[in-house]
């Protein structure tokens, strides 16, 4: 599978998203277990969204379907700010 950067095809950000997964961001041996949150363009093509860790948020890939990248974004910074100020 092709893994886009995030600001490539600047035209994707504006089509909403239809299905996302969760996979692990760094390889098993490093001692922090981070997630990524992965958007599924197509058959094809993905494209790395965020990453973030388990222990501090809680994510789930129903919570950004319909959104767009843009929208999803703006989430997952205003809940990791909602974190960070706790």
């Amino acid at each position: 599978m092709k893994i886009c950067s995030l600001f490539s095809h600047g035209g994707f950000m504006r089509q909403h998203i239809k299905s996302m997964r969760i996979v692990p961001a760094v390889p098993e041996k490093c001692e922090f277990k981070s997630r990524a949150m992965i958007v599924l363009r197509g058959e094809a093509e993905e494209k790395l969204l965020f990453t973030y860790y388990p222990d501090e948020l809680t994510f789930f890939p129903a919570d950004f379907v319909g959104m767009t990248e843009e929208e999803a974004l703006e989430k997952f910074h205003e809940c990791d700010r909602r974190y960070l100020l706790s």
